[in-house]
């Protein structure tokens, strides 16, 4: 099995402690997807850390920061002086999550997380895609409180 090069660390932040590229990111999603101020209030916010080292062995950094509203559930992953962009899922969109541990593909890859199957919002083809956690109480809270939300969708593995 293949080792993650990142070293990963999930904390809980408050609604004013939230990446402020987040924000940028989220007001821009609503103005393109036309979505109103109660589908992107966020209730819950998570920032995974994800620290590499370069090839010529300088330390890196780079943020995914996952936003729970009562409709949808957000994302993105920041990586300092790069543009990137956000992702959404409605609830009723997300059709199977497992620990990234008990998938198919981390069973080649050793890494932390989740794997979401269903429909991006806006897409009309079902996907499958990772969240990374670290391996810590805040990532514990994360999963629980998606296993609230998308119910027995929650699978052991796959």
């Amino acid at each position: 099995m293949k080792k993650s090069k990142f070293q990963r660390s999930t904390k809980e932040v408050s609604l004013s402690q939230i990446h402020p590229q987040f924000i940028e990111y989220l007001n821009e999603y609503a103005l393109m997807h036309s979505l109103q101020n109660e589908d992107i209030r966020i209730t819950d916010c998570f920032e995974t850390s994800s620290t590499y080292k370069t090839f010529f062995g300088k330390q890196k950094v780079q943020y995914t920061v996952i936003g729970f509203s009562e409709n949808f559930l957000f994302w993105s992953n920041i990586i300092p002086g790069r543009r990137t962009g956000m992702a959404a899922v409605k609830w009723n969109d997300i059709l199977e999550v497992c620990n990234w541990e008990n998938t198919i593909h981390g069973r080649m890859m050793e890494d932390s997380g989740v794997e979401i199957f269903g429909t991006i919002y806006n897409w009309v083809k079902r996907s499958r895609w990772g969240i990374f956690l670290g391996k810590d109480l805040a990532a514990d809270k994360f999963r629980s409180l998606l296993r609230q939300r998308v119910g027995d969708k929650y699978k052991k593995g796959h």
